[in-house]
């Protein structure tokens, strides 16, 4: 990585240490639940994989150039679609011999999560980026410098509001001088869970379409006024992928 944002200073300089998320404890017996858990909810989702008929890509061209990037990536996509989105990144990244990382909450529900996308392969943070968004960050961008991995970024999490685009990304980009990869899914009649995002579970043996933006440069800026212009934009290129990936059911 080249350019002057990828020397962030003092932001990564300092042990910043990931605050308790819950009261709950880390048992010996939750350990052993999650460890067992953690193998058959992953062959589920693969079950799951397996079932989907991935339809039309549309920018089928906009992830070829991106996996032709020699470097990470920044991905984003909104938090509702996050099942279908990592199934389809993991296929398609994954054969591609390309690492993804992953922000996981610090909480104690976070320890399956964690276990389930270590056995993919995936790299993980422990953060949240509502209480250790700078320690997200450094550690984020770490993976990224050291292992070349593409961390998956949504936006609008980890509460919302649904859709609506925070700055974490674009920071990401800047401090690490990657471009950014927008990407968008559907499929019909989905699961929706009660959730505040609605979150979507597709059908087994659905269709699944997909959208993907074209390359965006990092995102380099100089202030708040520039920052906020491209989070306007970022989040308006997002909508309009959401809406490419209906059409193209």
């Amino acid at each position: 990585m080249t350019g002057e944002p990828a020397r962030p200073g003092p932001l990564l300089a300092g042990p910043a240490p990931i605050p308790p998320a819950s009261g709950r404890k880390r048992t010996r017996l939750r350990r052993t639940l999650y460890a067992i858990a953690a193998p058959l909810l992953l062959a589920l989702v693969r079950t799951l994989w397996a079932t989907l008929r991935v339809g039309r890509v549309a920018g089928e061209q906009h992830l070829e150039a991106a996996l032709a990037h020699d470097g990470p990536l920044v991905i984003c996509f909104w938090h509702e679609e996050l099942v279908p989105n990592l199934l389809w990144l993991n296929a398609r990244f994954g054969r591609a011999g390309r690492p993804l990382a992953f922000m996981v909450s610090p909480s104690v529900d976070g320890d399956l999560v964690t276990r389930i996308l270590e056995r993919t392969g995936g790299l993980v943070v422990r953060g949240s980026a509502t209480r250790s968004g700078v320690k997200v960050l450094r550690d984020l961008y770490r993976l990224m410098a050291k292992q070349g991995a593409s961390p998956l970024i949504l936006p609008d999490g980890p509460q919302g509001p649904a859709r609506e685009m925070k700055e974490g990304a674009l920071l990401l980009s800047h401090l690490a001088g990657a471009p950014m990869l927008c990407i968008a899914s559907a499929s019909r009649a989905p699961w929706h869970l009660s959730t505040w995002d609605r979150m979507r579970i597709p059908k087994p043996f659905s269709r699944l379409s997909v959208a993907v933006g074209p390359l965006r440069p990092p995102a380099h800026h100089t202030g708040a006024e520039e920052l906020e212009a491209l989070r306007v934009e970022l989040q308006a290129a997002q909508l309009a992928l959401v809406e490419e990936a209906r059409a193209a059911l």
